[in-house]
């Protein structure tokens, strides 16, 4: 079976927008009640989601954007952040920049004008902030204890073994693989590759438009 990628990427246009409307509605709904751990949910999956399916896409500026916003609704998620009048600006900003994201580079196919671009410079600052505000400066003995504890209670390498083959028509839908690839790098380390050949057919059969790869 075939993926009309014109089809799907409309698809994941509407559904963007649909996220981005319940990621300010539940910022909203933050304002009133800061403890309520269902918006907050909302929120972060509501990033999450665009970033996955972006990356599917390639679309590279809102992956790399909504990764940040995704990291601070990490930490909001987990306590390590406190909800606020100001987090809550921010992030309501986020979510216009991430809907101008979707209409320029996944609607239409273009890059963000210069003043977009400083909007979003000034956003990153602003959710940096955010990112570094349960850090506190190690001291020496502070530093080997944390270190101990940290290494004890560090989860278990994970790896996952993932098998994938690609339509035959891939290419004619106008999908490169190799953005599935570069999008689960943003995910964890890639250890190896192993290439499946056993579909290629004899070089007289050889459309070069298809896809036999794996």
């Amino acid at each position: 079976m075939s993926i009309n990628l014109d089809q799907a990427l409309q698809t994941f246009i509407v559904e963007a927008h649909e996220l981005l409307q319940v990621m300010e509605q539940s910022l909203l709904q933050l304002e009133t009640e800061p403890a309520d751990q269902d918006a907050i949910g909302a929120i972060f999956r509501a990033a999450h989601t665009i970033k996955g399916s972006a990356g599917l896409f390639g679309l590279n500026p809102v992956v790399s954007f909504t990764h940040i916003v995704e990291d601070v609704l990490d930490r909001l998620r987990d306590g390590s952040v406190a909800v606020d009048s100001r987090l809550i600006a921010v992030l309501l900003k986020c979510g216009d920049h991430m809907l101008e994201l979707i209409n320029v580079v996944a609607s239409r196919g273009e890059t963000l004008q210069p003043a977009a671009l400083e909007r979003e410079a000034a956003l990153r600052e602003a959710l940096s902030t955010y990112q570094a505000s349960h850090h506190t400066p190690d001291t020496g003995a502070q530093h080997t204890e944390a270190g101990a504890a940290d290494r004890a209670n560090a989860p278990a390498e994970v790896l996952w073994h993932i098998s994938l083959r690609f339509g035959v028509d891939v290419f004619r839908n106008g999908m490169d693989p190799l953005s599935f690839l570069r999008y689960l790098e943003t995910l964890g380390q890639i250890t190896q590759v192993t290439t499946l050949t056993d579909s290629i057919p004899a070089l007289d059969s050889w459309d070069p438009e298809s896809c036999y790869l794996g």
